[in-house]
């Protein structure tokens, strides 16, 4: 994985993945503990009060109170999706059987 972000102070930061077959691999004889990435910023941050509670407002944000992603939205924007593929998933289905 790598991250980037803008030099500016107000950018946030992008991760890219690359290689992610590594996931499907066993770890039963692997040290994962030393193996480093993202976790080890994890661990390192939610240390912080100041990023403790960035997190929390932002799970407030979004997941209370009509945020994106309260069970009422994420169900308006799936029904959604399915009435604007509804018709090409018929067409399909009658082109393949």
């Amino acid at each position: 994985w790598s991250a980037a972000s803008r030099k500016v102070p107000e950018a946030a930061y992008k991760f890219f993945a690359w290689d992610s077959d590594v996931l499907i691999r066993t770890t039963l004889n692997a040290n994962v503990i030393n193996r480093g990435g993202p976790e080890n910023m994890w661990s390192s941050v939610r240390r912080h009060p100041e990023f403790r509670m960035l997190l929390a407002d932002r799970a407030q944000k979004f997941f209370f109170n009509g945020g994106m992603l309260t069970s009422d939205r994420v169900i308006a924007q799936l029904d959604e999706l399915a009435a604007r593929i509804e018709s090409p998933i018929i067409a399909e289905t009658a082109r393949w059987g």
